[in-house]
């Protein structure tokens, strides 16, 4: 059951680049020795590829399994227009490849494949909305992303996707799409593959589950649920509520 994994996202290109052992490790005895010395410069690398690799995070994956995650969340994997978009992933220039500044195909495979022998589960972000928002035929748009992510599920083994934007899409789009997904997924053997959606608010999410049926797996509230949490913790909202 999907409800019994404990995810954990990370931002591919932030998380690690296996190369950790040949920097010196931060002393939390002395801070002001790391202390950033050109605050302009260190801003400005926030908006460029800072290094991180599909390697890197299958390097980490025993530790991560000493976390206690069992199934790992990662951005999209797919090349990038520019440095610009290493953090937001959402503006794709080649959905058929793995960005070169964090792999190759078999890099993703073979990352999974080593989640996969520990027993976790790996999830990709895909990109939906953004990347179908000038196209004039919606029907074929659908479609053809569909076929994308076909493709990826069978060359990657992945266990579930998580859809960015499902918010900005209709009821209607996202059932042709995650029926798509979910009927190849079982035509190989993936049963129990994970569907699940970016919304803003629970409210919302009747009516995609009522229209899509048992192809979306879950919801992800990204305002409603997470300020609902927030103010339960500080004992303003009634736990029933949240």
């Amino acid at each position: 059951s999907w409800r019994d994994q404990f995810l954990y996202q990370l931002i591919l290109d932030r998380f690690s680049d296996d190369n950790e052992n040949q920097r010196e490790l931060f002393d939390h005895t002395n801070p002001a020795k790391f202390q950033v010395k050109d605050k302009a410069d260190w801003m400005a690398a926030g908006t460029k590829f800072v290094g991180g690799t599909l390697r890197g995070i299958k390097s980490k994956l025993d530790y991560l399994q000493r976390l206690g995650v069992t199934t790992l969340w990662i951005n999209p994997p797919w090349q990038q227009r520019s440095e610009l978009e290493a953090y937001h992933s959402d503006r794709i220039q080649e959905f058929l490849d793995v960005d070169p500044n964090f792999g190759t195909r078999q890099d993703l495979r073979d990352l999974i494949d080593a989640a996969h022998d520990r027993r976790m589960y790996v999830i990709l972000d895909v990109i939906y909305n953004q990347s179908a928002d000038n196209w004039f035929n919606r029907d074929e748009v659908i479609a053809s992303l569909a076929r994308v992510y076909q493709y990826w599920i069978a060359l990657s083994d992945c266990d579930g996707l998580r859809i960015d934007s499902l918010k900005h899409i209709s009821p209607e789009d996202s059932r042709k799409f995650c029926t798509a997904i979910g009927e190849y997924a079982q035509s190989i053997g993936k049963e129990n593959f994970l569907l699940t959606g970016e919304m803003t608010s629970g409210s919302m999410a009747s009516a995609y589950i009522d229209i899509i049926g048992r192809n979306l797996t879950a919801v992800l509230d990204i305002v409603q649920a997470p300020n609902e949490l927030t103010g339960f913790a500080r004992g303003l909202v009634h736990p029933k509520q949240f």
